[in-house]
């Protein structure tokens, strides 16, 4: 370009630049900064008009015209260099004579090297990107070539305009790249999607593009999106790069596995524990566990938990989107629950036969056998829970959780031999009692380990449709039973 505007002998074929005036048109002031210091480096004068306007052809006509009477930067429309013509009121069609178009300047934008393997990866994980945009459909159609995305059908702006909501949303599932929208199309699309029981992200950076942002269950943009982009998001990626995007929905995937590990132990550990107090109560002439053993054992139980966020996360939880369903949940506290139950009862009969505790002399041994017992079994749980395979052999929790797991057990059964043991009520327990924990222990996990095979079970899954009502006839009976106490 200097070259040219300097009249320089490396003109195109290799002829003196015959050329009179340069006019170039730029739509950014980064452009004309660089147009500029080309100009000035090569020792020539130039005047400059700056602006950041998007012009159709009639506007260039009219600009090339203005260019000719216009001497005030003020006006910021373009850049001209005037070499040895005066200025003249009007460029007409004669002017367009004995001309040479030496060929079109224009920035190359291809996408991101990184673009096509972030969505891959999306997709992987169960995620259908789809494309929004206001651009023709042979714009979307190359660039989603060039990063991979399977174009199809492109349904246009003019053909959604004349769709029901109903046939759209149905046009919205099996198509994947929308062209010619309008900022209004855009929101109805993303709004139909979740309509239809679809968790909806939306990225953008443009004004057009604020209405589905704030439309979607997560809008997304970047930190040199317009400001209207910008707060109509929920995030802002700093990094310009969609493998961020599939980082972020993999660990929010971990997280909420991680949560339902903790709402799952919680959940059915104290479903399990109300079955095991109300039968406890049909026949004890005193209460199982005291007070501050119950709270002692809430405390060391929640301890244990405080590492589950650490936890590790297989791939097979993070290959597609778990949604949040409290019929899962249900279901998943009526099987287990009664499980651990059966091994309190279990220690009832070894308190009771064994160890001869009907009589109420004896309760702070019964009270501190089932409290260590309790105390190991809950602990345990989450190495049963945390997966849905074989813990300890195929898989295993992260190193925080399992030191707070042994931690935890190793206090339970030193609190009856502790100075504490007195003040929370608990005694020395008798040798038998050890290798029955030990037995009961290594049942319950393989036990509670089934219940991703037998929950399948016809009769089970049965019982399992009715957990809300079983679940309020537990609780009901639990508060009369405690009722008169």
């Amino acid at each position: 370009f200097r070259e040219l505007a300097m009249g320089g002998e490396a003109a195109p074929g290799g002829r003196p630049f015959p050329y009179k005036d340069i006019a170039v048109l730029y739509r950014s002031i980064q452009t004309a900064k660089i147009l500029e210091e080309e100009l000035r480096l090569g020792g020539v004068p130039y005047r400059v008009f700056g602006g950041t306007q998007f012009f159709d052809r009639k506007e260039v006509k009219d600009i090339v015209a203005y260019l000719s009477v216009v001497d005030n930067p003020r006006d910021e429309l373009s850049l001209r260099r005037i070499l040895d013509v005066p200025p003249r009121d009007a460029n007409g069609r004669d002017d367009e004579r004995e001309r040479v178009l030496c060929g079109y300047v224009a920035f190359l934008d291809p996408p991101k090297d990184s673009a096509r393997t972030a969505l891959a990866a999306l997709a992987a994980g169960g995620v259908v990107v789809k494309v929004l945009s206001g651009d023709s459909a042979l714009v979307c159609g190359k660039v989603c070539r060039e990063v991979g995305i399977p174009a199809g059908d492109v349904l246009l702006g003019s053909d959604v305009a004349g769709l029901s909501d109903a046939d759209l949303a149905a046009a919205a599932e099996r198509t994947t790249v929308f062209a010619r929208l309008a900022p209004a199309d855009k929101e109805r699309i993303v709004r139909l999607l979740r309509g239809r029981g679809h968790v909806v992200g939306y990225l953008g950076d443009g004004i057009n593009d604020a209405l589905a942002l704030r439309a979607a269950d997560v809008g997304i943009s970047v930190d040199t999106a317009v400001d209207i982009a910008r707060e109509s998001a929920d995030f802002i990626l700093l990094e310009k790069d969609l493998q961020v995007l599939d980082a972020g929905v993999r660990e929010g995937r971990k997280v909420f596995v991680n949560i339902l590990k903790y709402v799952r132990m919680g959940a059915s550990s104290n479903f399990g524990n109300m079955f095991s107090v109300l039968g406890a109560s049909a026949f004890l002439p005193y209460v199982p566990m005291a007070p501050i053993q119950v709270l002692t054992n809430n405390l060391l139980y929640d301890f244990s938990q405080v590492p589950i966020p650490t936890d590790y996360v297989g791939p097979e939880q993070l290959a597609k989107p778990r949604p949040w369903t409290m019929d899962a949940i249900t279901k998943f506290i009526v099987f287990i629950g009664p499980i651990s139950s059966i091994f309190d009862y279990t220690t009832y009969f070894l308190m009771l036969y064994v160890f001869r505790c009907w009589d109420p002399a004896r309760a702070a041994l019964f009270q501190t056998g089932w409290f260590v017992e309790s105390l190991m079994t809950q602990t345990l749980i989450i190495h049963v829970i945390r997966t849905n395979k074989i813990p300890f052999f195929q898989t295993r929790a992260s190193w925080p959780l399992t030191v707070t797991t042994v931690a935890v057990m190793a206090v339970g059964m030193w609190l009856p031999f502790s100075p504490f043991g007195p003040a929370l009520g608990v005694v020395h327990l008798p040798p038998l009692y050890w290798p029955f924990l030990a037995l009961t222990l290594v049942c319950s996990d393989p036990v509670r380990a089934a219940f991703p095979l037998i929950k399948t079970s016809t009769a089970l899954t049965r019982v399992s449709n009715a957990a809300p009502e079983l679940s309020r006839v537990a609780m009901l009976g639990v508060f009369a039973a405690i009722a008169p106490a």
